[in-house]
């Protein structure tokens, strides 16, 4: 009788350090990719906004071709009204805070005329509303996984996804947009440097090469924030060309539709 219950006391042992050992390795597997996002997170760079505010330059936060490859070249002005600044993400529009320069803005077109590349900045009336508006755009394009987008080609419904690119500095989001259809691919950047908001958006037929925006976003930083990304704290020289938008925004114009999908038209951010 003691045998047998025995018996069944080491059973029900050994099936709780069968759950255990399982328990620990599930956790080691969950817990590993999200210590590499904590990794990912922790190369971004935390700015001193305050310190910024007033120093950086609107009119240096546009890409120019000197900062692209060569073949590329000034392109169709219009284009602009499909930037990112003052559109809607996911049904959600993000206003602008006050601001205190007209939107900036520049469209350059790629060597084959297949892609183009939309730069705005604006300076804002306080940097700590210029880092709201970030997070502000990062928590409304979180709200939904597909909207339709009218732009330069027409509209579209497109998957919403994570950019896989590392964050340069803390007050900065990003998101790639896809076409179901596979007719073509937007990839944005929006970001904040003490009381200027910059965003760049890349339109083609398909994702842009690994690391192009990413070195757009360098470029820039070291021109507005020389003390943090240049050795020595040297300003680059650099010559800018701009055009304002047109007055009322460009950018998207979204509602939502099936299952925390949006229906958006205007530009593509």
């Amino acid at each position: 009788m003691r045998s047998a219950w025995q018996h069944r006391l080491v059973r029900a042992l050994m099936l709780v350090l069968l759950l255990v050992v399982c328990g620990m390795a599930v956790g080691l597997v969950f817990a590993y990719p999200v210590s590499r996002i904590k990794l990912s997170e922790a190369a971004a760079i935390k700015l001193d906004q305050g310190a910024l505010a007033g120093k950086a330059d609107a009119d240096q936060a546009l890409v120019t071709v000197d900062d692209l490859d060569e073949g590329w070249a000034k392109g169709d002005d219009r284009l602009g009204t499909f930037g990112v600044l003052e559109g809607e993400f996911c049904g959600d529009r993000v206003a602008l805070p006050v601001a205190l320069s007209p939107v900036r803005t520049a469209v350059l077109r790629s060597p084959d005329s297949r892609a183009t590349l939309i730069s705005q900045a604006v300076r804002v009336d306080r940097w700590q509303n210029a880092r709201e508006f970030v997070s502000s755009v990062d928590r409304a394009a979180s709200g939904c996984d597909r909207f339709y987008l009218t732009g330069p080609k027409g509209r579209s419904l497109q998957r919403v996804l994570e950019s896989t690119s590392a964050k340069p500095i803390d007050d900065y989001t990003s998101r790639v947009y896809l076409s179901e259809d596979g007719s073509g691919a937007v990839a944005w950047s929006v970001f904040a440097v003490g009381d200027v908001l910059v965003a760049l958006e890349y339109i083609g037929p398909s994702r842009p090469p690994e690391g192009f925006l990413g070195q757009l976003e360098s470029a820039l930083l070291l021109r507005l924030a020389p003390e943090a990304f240049a050795p020595g704290g040297v300003v680059p020289e650099s010559t800018t060309t701009t055009t304002s938008a047109p007055s009322g925004g460009g950018g998207p114009s979204t509602s939502v539709v099936e299952g925390g999908s949006a229906d958006e038209s205007g530009g593509g951010g």
